[in-house]
C-alpha cells in the first residue's frame, strides 16, 4: 500500500509546480509542439473542428491540444461502449503514431496495448511506456499522463534546484530523441546519483511512470 512516508511527494510536487509556472512565464509562446499539422488533421479518426484554432496564437494552440485530448477521451469512451476492439486500436494507433510520432510499433503491439489499457488501465513495469502512456492518455488524460525520455530528462533537470527532500532519477535509457541523447552523454545517470538522486524502483518499489503520475496528481494541487 502506498503511503505518504514512502512517497515524499508534497514538497517535491510543490517545488516542481512552482518551477514549471516560472518557466512557462519566461518561455511563454516558444513551445511549438502544439502546432496543428495537416497530417493530424487528415488522419484524425473522429470529427473535430480544427479550423476553430490557429497556429498563429499560442493560447489558441494550447486550447487546441487540450480540446483535442478531451475529444479523444470522449471518442475512446464512445467506442468502448460498443465492445469493439479494432476501432479502439485504430484510435490508439492514431494517438501513438500520428499525433505522437512513434511509428515503430507493429499492429499486434498496438492491439495488445489497447486491450490492456481498456481492461486494466495502468500496468506496473509495462515495457514500451512511451507508446503505452499515449494510449492511456487517449483513454483518460486526467488520470494518465504521457511519459517518455524527454519528460524523464526534464524532471531530472528540474529537480536539480530542489533541496527540500529526496530527489529521484527518472531513467532515460533507450532514448532516441537527439537532445535527450546528447544531454545523457554529457550528464549520465551516475552524475545524478553522485549528488544523491535515488533509484525509484529500488527505493520506492514502483516504476518511474507510476511515481510520475503520482507527482503530476500532486502538482495539480499547487498549480
Amino acid at each position: 500500500m502506498l503511503v505518504e512516508r514512502d512517497f515524499p511527494l508534497n514538497k517535491l510536487a510543490r517545488s516542481l509546480s512552482k518551477n514549471l509556472l516560472k518557466l512557462h512565464k519566461i518561455h511563454f509562446g516558444e513551445n511549438d509542439s502544439f502546432e496543428i499539422t495537416e497530417h493530424v488533421r487528415k488522419t484524425c479518426p473522429f470529427p473535430f473542428d480544427f479550423d476553430a484554432y490557429s497556429n498563429d496564437d499560442y493560447e489558441s494552440r494550447w486550447a487546441y491540444i487540450v480540446d483535442l485530448r478531451d475529444a479523444t477521451n470522449a471518442e475512446w469512451a464512445r467506442i468502448e461502449k460498443t465492445n469493439e476492439i479494432e476501432p479502439l486500436a485504430q484510435l490508439a494507433r492514431w494517438m501513438v503514431a500520428d499525433t505522437g510520432g512513434i511509428n515503430g510499433n507493429k499492429d499486434e503491439t498496438i492491439l495488445n496495448f489497447t486491450k490492456m489499457a481498456a481492461a486494466f488501465g495502468f500496468v506496473e513495469n509495462k515495457k514500451g511506456i512511451s507508446s503505452y502512456s499515449k494510449i492511456l492518455a487517449a483513454k483518460d488524460r486526467y488520470k494518465y499522463q504521457i511519459f517518455d525520455t524527454r519528460v524523464a530528462a526534464a524532471l531530472n533537470i528540474m529537480q536539480l534546484s530542489y533541496f527540500g527532500g529526496r530527489r529521484f532519477y527518472f531513467d532515460v535509457d533507450g532514448a532516441r530523441n537527439k537532445d535527450v541523447v546528447e544531454f545523457d552523454n554529457l550528464f549520465p545517470k551516475r552524475s545524478f546519483t553522485m549528488i544523491g538522486f535515488k533509484n525509484i524502483k529500488q527505493d520506492l518499489g514502483v516504476s518511474d511512470y507510476k511515481y510520475y503520475t503520482l507527482l503530476v496528481e500532486r502538482m495539480a494541487h499547487y498549480a
